[in-house]
């Protein structure tokens, strides 16, 4: 099993709230910037201080008429292939 996100890189899931939050400006962005290079390597600092509403507003997605949550997704299918086996 393998997952492909549907944005560049996991840093691109920040919500602009946990940007402020961080005493950072917030810049332009879209799903494909280079998060890394824009924060520096210690992003996953500011990551830690998301909460859960605004993990599931930034991986929000419609397919058809229907609302997804990527990664909520892609954390159920591991824990549901961690109890299978």
């Amino acid at each position: 099993m393998f997952f492909i996100l549907r944005k560049r890189e996991i840093e691109n899931y920040l919500h602009p709230n946990v940007i402020i939050r961080s005493h950072r400006t917030p810049i332009p962005d879209d799903d494909f910037s280079d998060m890394k290079k824009i924060f520096g390597l210690h992003v996953y600092k500011v990551v830690a201080d998301m909460t859960v509403s605004e993990i599931l507003e930034a991986d929000r997605y419609e397919e058809g008429k229907t609302e997804h949550h990527e990664l909520e997704e892609i954390i159920l299918a591991l824990l549901s292939l961690a109890e299978s086996k």
